[in-house]
């Protein structure tokens, strides 16, 4: 279920609710469907827009697997991701909720970091910036370059990934890389945007000497300039798990000025 705000739907309501239903019998593309709700007239659904699910060459699909609104209600971004034998990938097409414009975040489908370990949220996958003008996703890289998934993926080479911050821009209609990451197998996991949307924080896991070992550092970066604002390693009191269940709920203060976690 997804809450939209109306005023960019319409005038009727403060809120309406949405939900995607995936339709398997349009074969050879399914289809999604985002359905919209008054709460002052639930027995009467509209259709919002129906739209092909990502095809990463046949007989693969990327099945549909979150909606997230944007926080100015305007934009929905909804998740694709699938994995099968020697391949994953996943796929970020942002909907204009007012007029239907689709937008790609990447031309290819992609391989985010997405640890399953934990039911956290807020952990991977995306995040709108607090104004709605970024979605940071964080996607895995190879030799500094956006790894492609899909069905034609080459091997890869495990001992080279790592993972990069990425942020789609919606007044550009561009992806930037935020981060330069080309240490392998360094992973961002936790990542949060500051409240006046200026900066934004993450959790990073590298490896260490010692086996199953983790160091965790936490950097800030400027939004403005894409330039890293501070580096902060946390002292290891014993040996570490891994991201995200060795630090978790890192968040803001309401002041941009101090960074939590557990």
């Amino acid at each position: 279920m997804i809450v939209l705000k109306s005023n960019h739907i319409s005038a009727q309501a403060a809120y309406r609710y949405a939900y995607v239903t995936e339709n398997t019998d349009t074969f050879p593309i399914k289809t999604i469907t985002v359905t919209t709700i008054d709460p002052e007239n639930p027995g009467n659904p509209s259709v919002l827009y129906t739209l092909p699910v990502p095809d990463v060459g046949p007989p693969n699909y990327l099945p549909f697997r979150k909606a997230l609104p944007s926080p100015d209600g305007k934009w929905l971004a909804l998740m694709f991701s699938g994995s099968a034998a020697g391949w994953s990938a996943a796929e970020i097409n942002i909907i204009n909720v007012a007029t239907g414009e689709v937008l790609k975040v990447t031309d290819k489908p992609v391989i985010l970091y997405d640890d399953d370990e934990s039911t956290l949220e807020y952990v991977k996958l995306a995040q709108w910036s607090p104004d709605s003008n970024y979605l940071a996703i964080a996607a895995w890289i190879m030799d500094g370059k956006l790894l492609e998934g899909g069905s034609k993926m080459t091997t890869i080479d495990f001992d080279k990934l790592s993972d990069d911050i990425f942020l789609y821009s919606i007044q550009t209609r561009t992806l930037i890389e935020l981060t330069h990451n080309f240490a392998p197998q360094t992973w961002s996991a936790w990542f949060v945007w500051s409240p006046d949307s200026q900066k934004l924080a993450f959790a990073t896991q590298s490896p260490t000497n010692v086996r199953d070992e983790y160091q965790i550092t936490l950097e800030a970066f400027s939004i403005a300039d894409k330039r890293r604002l501070s580096v902060i390693q946390i002292q290891k009191a014993s040996q570490w798990a891994r991201l995200p269940l060795a630090l978790c709920f890192l968040a803001w203060s309401p002041d941009d000025l101090y960074l939590s976690f557990v």
